[in-house]
């Protein structure tokens, strides 16, 4: 008599059986096959003197290596594909076609180091700085810096280092009354402005190459300064920001483009294997 733990491993060998089979016969895509919950997946690929295909994820800053690597390894329907909001080049080298699609899992990544001009441009624009923080900033990076007043003159670095430092918060206060037959009315406004003893800088040029393969190009920051907490903070924003970042990633497209010399299609966008 067959008993219930008998017949469970009759099934489970048969379902063995069937996986087995097809994954030998390698049949069209999107096939499911049911499996008992017992069973578990060991890839012997490990074991294997080579394995059953190329994937993997390599990373350079240097566009000469990426292009050697890519050129290597790409195989049918390899794409490249620049980012403009996280500025690099993601080859995908398994790509394949519509028609005979690839894992899409062996890619070569160029990521591009910023340098060190651009990085500081980068880490001090957008947030608020302490009075000391941006004239730092200014005086170490004045080799990439023209200063501005409000009319477009120029400021000297150590004019706008000076009216940075020296800039004070200074309050108006009015007050208005209004009598009238049945009622009075009282209102307090209160006014906060920055002031410095010399002229402050409207708007900052800053520039430099963004990257080490990237053309050199001027960024224009506007000053403003806030006042509402008990010292003044100075905030550079950088005009047309995303702009820049649109032309940045053109301009590593481009480059890229000519360094494969049409090995392979280079689009600007992203990818991934999620749908």
């Amino acid at each position: 008599m067959i008993d219930k733990e008998a017949i469970r491993a009759i099934q489970e060998s048969e379902c063995i059986s069937a996986a087995t089979a097809a994954l030998e016969k390698r049949e069209a895509t999107n096939q499911l096959i049911a499996l008992p919950d017992s069973c578990s997946l060991l890839s012997l690929e490990k074991y294997m003197s080579s394995r059953r295909r190329a994937r993997g994820k390599m990373r350079t800053p240097a566009l000469k290596s990426f292009v050697e690597y890519v050129k290597a390894h790409a195989e049918n329907g390899a794409v490249v594909f620049v980012d403009s909001k996280e500025i690099g080049a993601r080859a995908v080298l398994n790509l394949g076609t519509p028609q005979n699609p690839g894992h899409a899992d062996n890619l070569a990544l160029y990521l591009p180091q910023e340098t060190a001009a651009y990085a500081a441009l980068e880490g001090n624009t957008g947030r608020h700085l302490g009075q000391k923080e941006a004239a730092e900033f200014i005086e170490d990076w004045q080799a990439c810096i023209q200063c501005l007043d409000e009319n477009g003159g120029t400021l000297s670095t150590s004019q706008a280092v000076a009216a940075v430092r020296k800039i004070t918060i200074e309050s108006i206060s009015k007050r208005a009354n209004e009598e009238m037959s049945l009622s009075a009315s009282r209102s307090t406004f209160e006014n906060l402005t920055a002031t410095s003893q010399e002229p402050l800088p409207a708007a900052i040029r800053f520039t430099c190459k963004p990257y080490a393969d990237a053309s050199e190009r001027t960024f224009v920051l506007r000053v403003g300064v806030a006042t509402g907490e008990s010292k003044p903070r100075i905030c550079l924003r950088i005009i047309k920001h995303e702009e820049h970042q649109a032309q940045i990633a053109e301009e590593l497209a481009a480059s890229v483009e000519t360094a494969l010399n049409g090995a392979m299609p280079v689009l600007v966008g992203s990818y991934n294997t999620e749908a």
